[in-house]
């Protein structure tokens, strides 16, 4: 599998591009930047091919992964797709949903993969959780911090929790109500989103600005099970109620690097992508539609 990287552009960015490159190991091969000078530094130094011409950079790998947001490299990602390349995408943050079911539309037609990062649903603790939940009916995530978010930075939270919530509950968004408290005019001080789902369940994403320290937590209530889960402490608990008392088990997690484990799930299935289901318009999208909403009502 050779992959192509777009998206870094700048020597200064070395910290995230040796992130990327010690997870994608000798699969990644090239990079294509405008900067084509300046790039050289990453070719010498991690032994990689550095292409002037993003057009020949497509010809030449199977995939390519676009860094930071898409949105100043869709065009990009457009001739990729015809160039019937796979595409790995870390932030579509600011693109529209017409720019998006345009792209997934192309990558239908090419008979090729586009995977959007979500991390969150690699981590020991949703891979495990996912396996005992049966039949939820509340679901609430918390998320703590010592900091104030731009709202911009609310995108990629946001649309994670949502994604965790829809693979957990196995049901897609029918009904959102957001609940907003203000400092000041563009600065949050807590943020409560409702979401109605279309199986019956409800579920709850709490944002809080003002904790003495940074935390994301998830609880899951069932009929006669409540699952608890701390992705920063790295625990799980089942809590099941068993002839009139409550009996609490540790459920034990195996420690992995979620993103080692995403980019596993790209390269693998693109390997052989006539065996992978392709669609024009998955579901993901509505999870997209309802992140954008959500983020529209902030």
């Amino acid at each position: 599998m050779k992959i192509g990287l777009l998206g870094i552009n700048s020597i200064n960015e070395e910290k995230s591009f040796k992130i990327i490159q010690q997870t994608l190991k000798d699969n990644l091969t090239a990079i294509f930047s405008p900067h084509f000078e300046d790039m050289h530094i990453f070719a010498k130094k991690y032994n990689i091919n550095v292409y002037s011409s993003a057009g020949n950079l497509f010809m030449d790998v199977d995939a390519i992964y676009f860094a930071n947001s898409l949105k100043p490299n869709i065009e990009f990602a457009i001739q990729a797709l015809k160039s019937s390349c796979h595409l790995f995408i870390e932030n579509i943050s600011e693109l529209s949903i017409d720019e998006i079911k345009q792209l997934y539309k192309l990558a239908f037609e090419a008979g090729v993969r586009i995977t959007l990062k979500e991390t969150i649903l690699y981590t020991p603790e949703i891979k495990l959780i996912t396996k005992e939940v049966t039949e939820s009916k509340i679901i609430e995530m918390d998320y703590l911090f010592n900091q104030v978010l731009r709202k911009q930075d609310y995108f990629y939270e946001v649309f994670e929790a949502v994604r965790a919530i829809s693979v957990c509950s196995q049901s897609g968004i029918k009904k959102i109500n957001i609940t907003p408290v203000k400092i000041e005019q563009n600065i949050l001080s807590f943020l409560l989103i409702f979401l109605e789902l279309d199986n019956g369940s409800v579920a709850k994403i709490k944002f809080n600005h003002l904790s003495q320290e940074c935390d994301k937590k998830m609880e899951i209530y069932e009929l006669n099970d409540f699952l608890e889960v701390n992705f920063n402490k790295h625990f799980a608990y089942k809590h099941s109620f068993i002839k009139g008392h409550t009996e609490r088990k540790e459920l034990k997690l195996i420690q992995t690097d979620p993103f080692q484990e995403e980019i596993k799930n790209f390269i693998s299935p693109t390997k052989n992508s006539k065996d992978y289901n392709i669609s024009e318009s998955p579901e993901i999208i509505e999870d997209i539609k309802f992140t954008q909403l959500i983020i529209q009502k902030i």
